[in-house]
């Protein structure tokens, strides 16, 4: 049986927006992917400035620090989107952009004008068009240092979604290595090859973004969530959180809902 890109649609939208607005940079902690049908959007990360037109398709990964700049006018669907491990690209890696057939961006109009987004019909329609996007941004961008195709490896897959699942279980190097039926030096080599990142950081990413992703949701205090999390104190979580995500905790919440 295939295994589902996509494993829960967190939000859908259409928008037209009319400028000048500047959307600050920001991190999310799920893949937000955005079809262009009309006017223009400027993608804004810390290294690069990206025009996007009608036509284009962008997928932004978790934990890119990005924001947007809306000179005219944009008419766009946006997507937020948590995927399976296995389609993940690597967190923090840089956006992918690329021209989607033009039956993709005709469908995203279409589908726009369902009577009630939570209709179930209008649900399916919106995960497959979702799934469609995803798999040309996926399949049509070529493979670089920052993506994360380790097609060598797949037995780590597994252990990703066992982490990303119970990001809180106490995992360690060892045990990871344990499991793959490595030596820990070993098993890390590996690591950074097929993931481009230490285990160690991406074991400390995996538990940051469960807490950011209780923070978006759960109306939780930060430090009921840093005890739920199994930080002692607000300060060890807060330093752990701002050096996975760059951003206090505090400033993430404010951050969120944004473009």
């Amino acid at each position: 049986m295939a295994t589902p890109l996509v494993r829960e649609l967190i939000e859908y939208h259409v928008a037209r927006q009319r400028g000048p607005i500047l959307v600050p940079q920001h991190l999310h902690h799920f893949c937000q992917m955005d079809l262009i049908l009309g006017g223009r959007l400027v993608l804004l990360t810390p290294n690069e400035r990206i025009i996007l037109k009608p036509g284009d398709g962008l997928m932004i990964p978790p934990l890119c620090r990005h924001g947007f700049e809306i000179t005219t006018h944009v008419h766009h669907a946006s997507f937020k989107l948590q995927l399976h491990p296995r389609y993940t690209t690597l967190p923090g890696g840089r956006p992918r952009v690329v021209r989607l057939p033009r039956q993709t961006i005709d469908l995203a109009r279409i589908i726009h004008h369902v009577p009630k987004a939570d209709h179930p019909l209008a649900i399916h329609d919106i995960l497959a068009l979702a799934t469609l996007g995803l798999t040309h941004l996926l399949h049509q961008t070529p493979p670089s240092a920052s993506s994360s195709t380790p097609a060598d490896s797949p037995e780590l897959w597994y252990l990703l979604g066992d982490v990303i699942s119970n990001p809180h279980a106490g995992w360690t190097v060892q045990q990871l290595a344990d499991r793959s039926g490595l030596s820990e030096g070993h098993f890390t080599k590996l690591f950074i090859r097929s993931f481009n990142q230490t285990p160690r950081r991406f074991l400390l990413e995996s538990r940051i973004r469960d807490a950011a992703d209780r923070l978006n949701r759960d109306g939780q205090s930060i430090k009921s969530i840093a005890r739920g999390c199994g930080y002692a104190t607000v300060h060890s979580f807060t330093r752990a959180f701002k050096r996975a995500l760059g951003i206090a905790p505090a400033a993430y919440v404010k951050s969120q809902g944004r473009l």
